[in-house]
């Protein structure tokens, strides 16, 4: 059974990490059935899919591993094949000048934020994105596409 989900608030800001990749629009959306709702990630493509359990872990993901879509990519390989590209990714946001530690220090500081591992953060990710049952409609009632994995 799908459920069709609403967007109850919007992002106020940017969760900044860097300017490699554009910062999607982050939801968080309602399922009845829940208490906590869970986070959904929709881009200017017109893919969306679920990033988090809800909005701590999605800020998680994003502040740990800010590259996570292009680990995503790989998510057919399974989690060995997502955590393979990281030393590559890290290297490449060091190779332009970004001290990836301070960029996770600062929001994780600021919102006193426990970053897990690297590999947790992608198994959740995984596991998140597999939900069955849930759809992301649009204003005119039009599901978006799958998130790329």
């Amino acid at each position: 059974m799908a459920l069709t989900l609403r967007p109850v608030r919007r992002a106020t800001s940017p969760i900044g990490y860097s300017s490699l990749s554009s910062m999607p629009s982050l939801w968080c959306l309602k399922r009845l059935e829940t208490q906590v709702p869970p986070t959904s990630v929709m881009d200017s493509e017109g893919q969306a899919g679920l990033i988090g359990r809800n909005l701590t872990v999605a800020i998680q993901l994003i502040v740990r591993v800010p590259y996570w879509r292009d680990c995503l990519a790989r998510a057919p390989g399974g989690p060995e094949a997502m955590r393979s590209v990281v030393p590559e990714l890290e290297q490449e946001y060091r190779n332009n000048g970004i001290d990836l530690d301070a960029c996770r220090a600062s929001p994780a500081g600021l919102l006193a934020l426990y970053l897990p591992p690297t590999a947790d953060v992608l198994a959740h990710l995984l596991e998140t994105v597999t939900l069955p049952g849930f759809v992301l409609l649009n204003k005119c009632d039009n599901a978006y596409g799958p998130i790329s994995r």
